[in-house]
């Protein structure tokens, strides 16, 4: 699982390999995918900013996507937490594999608000 948002403990967005119980550092950049994380997730009106907990699915170019609006460290209006996988996922499970990865989990339960999936 590749993940786009903070760590647990300091502020920032970088790319992120999920795996087990470890978050790992991942050299990438936003030419590395057919999407760009920041623009996610889209907001559907206008006006609306800061929601945090709102969740956004996409697929995009083959790969699956879970954008939640929010950090599970950082405050600032316009954190985000995306997760994404090189593979076709239905919303359900893309939700189910994100929290079955212990850290992926414990980023969704620090999230200092309601996760909305559905």
């Amino acid at each position: 699982m590749n993940y786009y948002g903070t760590d647990l403990d300091c502020a920032g967005h970088f790319f992120w390999k999920l795996e087990e119980d470890v978050i790992h550092s991942r050299k990438s950049n936003f030419d590395d995918f057919p999407f760009n994380p920041e623009t996610l997730p889209l907001q559907q009106k206008k006006g609306f900013y800061n929601r945090n907990g709102f969740v956004g699915f996409y697929n995009i170019g083959g790969y699956s996507i879970c954008a939640i609006e929010g950090s599970c460290y950082d405050k600032r209006p316009g954190s985000r937490s995306i997760f994404f996988i090189k593979e076709q996922l239905t919303n359900d499970q893309l939700v189910e594999r994100i929290m079955s990865i212990p850290i992926a989990e414990k980023i969704i339960n620090q999230m200092p608000f309601n996760i909305k999936f559905k």
